[in-house]
C-alpha cells in the first residue's frame, strides 16, 4: 500500500510542515485526561505513574517533546525519515522511530494512550482504517486524534479524498471526514467515541472556512 513516504520526505525537505508548537486541543486533552497541572512543577497523574504514549505521525516532534517534558514516556513515529531526522536533532532527549509498515511493532495495549495530530487525514482512507485498528490494538485507555472536515470545499457532507495539487503538501492525500465516518473508525471495536468537537475557523476577509475535528476514543473492554 502506498503511504506516500517519498512525497512526505519532500514536504519535510522543503520545511513545509515544521510545526514547533503543540496543538492547543492536545494540551487540553492531556490536562483533563492524562496529567493535570496544579502548580509550577506539580501534577496529578490521572492515569497513574509510569505512563506510556505513542505519537503516531509525529513530524518533527513538537507533541512528543511536550509529552516527554511533563514526565511521560513517549515514542514518536513517522513514515518520513526526513521528519524523524529533524525530530531527533531538535529533541535529542526524546525517542523517535521511522515506520515503514502499516503494522505497528508494539505489543497489545503497550501504550496507556496514543495520539495522532494532523496525520490520519493525510492518507488513503483504507490506510487510515488500518492504522486506527493498530492504534486500538496497542492502546490501553485513550486515543486522541484530529481529522479535517470538508468546510473548505463548501460541502460539509463530503467524506471522500483528493490528491493535493497545491505546492504545499503537493501529491499527498487529503482525506475528509464527517461525524458518521468518524464513528465508523471504531465500529465493532473495544473503543467508544468519548468526545468529538468540530472547530470551524472563518477568514472574514477572504470569505473562507476550514473545520477540524478533535476526537477522543476510550477503551471500554
Amino acid at each position: 500500500m502506498d503511504n506516500k513516504s517519498n512525497e512526505w520526505n519532500l514536504v519535510y525537505n522543503k520545511r513545509q510542515n515544521f510545526c514547533f508548537y503543540p496543538n492547543e486541543e492536545l494540551v487540553k486533552f492531556l490536562n483533563r485526561y492524562i496529567k493535570k497541572k496544579i502548580g509550577k512543577n506539580e501534577y496529578i497523574n490521572i492515569l497513574g505513574d509510569k505512563i506510556k504514549c505513542l505519537d503516531f505521525g509525529c513530524g518533527i516532534g513538537a507533541s512528543t517533546s511536550l509529552i516527554s517534558e511533563i514526565g511521560i514516556s513517549c515514542i514518536g513515529v513517522d513514515i518520513s525519515k526526513v521528519a524523524i531526522d529533524y525530530a531527533k536533532e531538535l529533541n535529542p532527549n526524546c525517542k523517535f522511530k521511522v515506520i515503514n509498515s502499516e503494522n505497528l511493532i508494539f505489543d497489545d495495549k503497550y501504550f496507556d494512550f496514543s495520539i495522532s495530530i494532523h496525520c490520519l487525514d493525510s492518507m488513503d482512507n483504507s490506510l487510515t482504517k488500518k492504522i486506527m485498528s493498530e492504534l486500538i490494538r496497542v492502546t490501553k485507555k485513550y486515543i486522541f486524534i484530529t481529522l479535517i472536515a470538508s468546510h473548505e470545499l463548501n460541502d460539509i457532507n463530503f467524506d471522500g479524498q483528493v490528491v493535493v495539487k497545491t505546492e504545499h503538501e503537493k501529491n499527498t492525500i487529503q482525506n475528509y471526514f464527517t461525524y458518521e465516518k468518524i464513528k465508523n473508525l471504531v465500529k465493532k471495536s473495544d473503543f467508544k467515541l468519548k468526545s468529538c468537537e468540530l472547530i470551524i475557523n472563518q477568514d472574514l476577509i477572504q470569505d473562507k472556512k476550514n473545520g477540524r475535528y478533535y476526537i477522543i476514543f476510550e477503551r471500554i473492554n
